[in-house]
């Protein structure tokens, strides 16, 4: 997305621009709405949130500062969320018309932000903690003390949502990462409990710039490492690590 938004029709034979006025931006994040693909919302380093209505062809700005981590509610997209850097949440009951302080959590850049895949009521986010919001209480940690550094990347399998995987390494600011620390954990009950499996990973230790969960298989999970060690970028576990 670095640079604009592009679409495929075709399966990622050809892409067409779905980015006017974009072009000179770094798009951090984005989300689409689940049921228009005309409405898409990005947060931009150091040129806020915007939103489009019409696929791309105009852009609104929602928030101003850096935009981060941004995503509609699967199920009732009036529900819209949106962030700042360092875990600052935002979220609209208007479909992104009006958006409204949920929490501030002291994450990381770009904190991890997103809805569990079946149920829309339940949102994470993470610090060097997890945290979870249910539908009757406020967005809170579920462990104490998990991350030795703030958690920058976090997935949770749509398959089976017991089953979790984040890293670790970020501070507030990337250009301030921890040279030594970048712990991967893996969990199988929603968040509550984690299983470290960073020496189960080869390779020379890096930053992790994204963890995925697989679409189809609950046990499968991806690494994906940044940083000029060639052969050591993208890593799959079938077998929870």
């Amino acid at each position: 997305c670095d640079g604009g938004v592009y679409e495929s029709t075709d399966g990622g034979e050809t892409f067409e621009s779905r980015s006017n006025g974009l072009e000179t931006f770094q798009i951090h994040r984005m989300g689409s709405h689940p049921f228009d693909p005309n409405i898409m919302i990005c947060g931009l380093q150091d040129n806020g949130t915007v939103m489009t209505f019409d696929g791309g062809e105009t852009w609104e700005m929602k928030l101003a500062g850096d935009g981060m981590e941004c995503f509609f509610d699967h199920k009732n997209p009036q529900y819209v969320y949106a962030s700042y850097y360092a875990g600052q949440l935002r979220r609209s009951n208007d479909g992104g018309n009006s958006f409204s302080y949920l929490k501030d959590i002291n994450g990381a850049w770009i904190t991890p932000y997103f809805v569990h895949p079946i149920d829309p009521d339940t949102i994470y986010s993470a610090n060097d903690d997890v945290y979870k919001k249910w539908p009757s209480s406020g967005l809170n940690p579920i462990t104490t003390d998990l991350s030795p550094v703030l958690i920058n990347t976090m997935a949770q399998s749509r398959v089976n949502p017991h089953h979790m995987i984040l890293a670790g390494g970020g501070t507030i600011f990337e250009y301030t990462w921890n040279d030594t620390i970048y712990p991967v954990m893996i969990s199988s009950d929603g968040g509550y409990n984690w299983n470290e499996v960073t020496d189960n990973i080869p390779g020379e230790s890096r930053w992790v710039s994204r963890v995925v969960t697989h679409p189809y298989y609950e046990n499968t999970f991806y690494v994906v490492r940044c940083g000029f060690s060639e052969g050591n970028k993208i890593y799959m576990t079938e077998d929870m690590g």
